[in-house]
């Protein structure tokens, strides 16, 4: 054991840590207002030593001395997502897919869970919605447990299982989530890949990350402000002169890449298009997990025409919003 200790000749007192490892580290307590108090033992000679606490203010970084998992960064933007937009922008003309076929189909293999549209950061471009209509609404549990279900019964392989959102950590019983996706990983698909994405900003959504299992693994944007570069999800392709030839039935990689959508309101091809339902009100969600003869072709053929992520869009840190977005936000008339 070894004792740290500061003298302060001018007062005859000595101030003296508690006694630690050797070799060992303080641990000390910490509340919420960004403080920390030392335990330090007083000693005058002469007198029976007594203890007492210092509190020392640490900046915000500093304050949080339990781990947090850091998170895989997540890159809406890159060179490579950018070509393969323009190649699939060149591969969903009518005229290519009349003698190719379509591109993409729904996944069997991936599935993201809109588990809330709840989300503090209110980024610009949301493509959940969140800034432009803002929504407290919540999956229920239950649906969770039903998602469960079906997969054990239809015997469904998947590889990997986002919690999405929203803000998915600002879930009432984000725990309890968690817990029925972890247990269905553990008891009868040891090989599923469970993936957190979450904005990862702010003191609550940290103190979530804290109670996180090691089963779940995280991915983030990390961002840290409204305006982030991403793909202008309110211009509709619809209302583009370029996108007078497009096949919108073909969706887009989405459905491949993040997999089918699970979301309050139903199953869609992915969870954008679930998004959109809850502005646009088609109520086109099915009730159960679609089966592999379902190319969910009537959900591509509504949704993909109004969705910025189809075929190609320069990203911006700007708000663009095309006439039909304005009239579903209530923007104009």
């Amino acid at each position: 054991m070894v004792s740290r200790s500061r003298s302060f000749a001018h007062t005859g007192i000595q101030w003296q840590a508690e006694a630690v490892p050797a070799g060992g580290s303080f641990a000390p307590a910490t509340d919420f207002s960004g403080a920390v108090s030392l335990p330090l033992s007083r000693g005058i000679p002469g007198r029976p030593r007594e203890t007492s606490a210092m509190a020392i203010p640490l900046p915000f970084h500093s304050r949080c001395f339990e781990p947090v998992k850091t998170p895989y960064r997540h890159r809406n933007v890159t060179i490579k997502r950018l070509v393969l937009d323009a190649c699939q922008f060149v591969r969903c003309q009518s005229f290519v897919t009349g003698r190719f076929g379509k591109p993409f189909s729904p996944s069997r293999f991936r599935v993201e869970i809109d588990i809330t549209y709840k989300c503090h950061l209110r980024c610009l471009n949301c493509n959940r919605s969140c800034t432009q209509a803002p929504s407290d609404m919540e999956m229920p549990v239950s649906d969770i447990e039903q998602f469960i279900r079906k997969s054990i019964e239809k015997k469904m392989a998947w590889q990997r299982i986002r919690i999405l959102g929203g803000e998915p950590t600002l879930h009432s019983r984000f725990s309890d989530i968690v817990e029925l996706l972890v247990e269905y990983k553990k008891t009868h698909n040891p090989a599923l890949n469970l993936v957190l994405g979450t904005s990862y900003h702010g003191t609550a959504v940290h103190r979530a990350l804290k109670k996180l299992p090691d089963a779940v693994s995280i991915i983030s944007t990390r961002k840290t402000s409204r305006m982030n570069l991403f793909r202008p999800f309110n211009v509709a392709p619809i209302d583009t002169i370029y996108n007078r030839f497009s096949d919108y039935t073909c969706g887009c990689r989405i459905m491949e890449d993040c997999g089918l959508g699970v979301t309050p309101f139903g199953y869609y091809m992915c969870a954008v298009a679930g998004g959109m339902d809850r502005i646009f009100r088609f109520r086109m969600g099915r009730d159960d997990i679609p089966d592999a003869s379902d190319d969910l072709s009537d959900q591509t053929s509504a949704f993909c025409p109004l969705c910025g992520h189809f075929g190609f869009q320069w990203p911006t840190r700007r708000t663009k919003m095309s006439t039909t977005w304005r009239k579903a936000y209530g923007l104009e008339p």
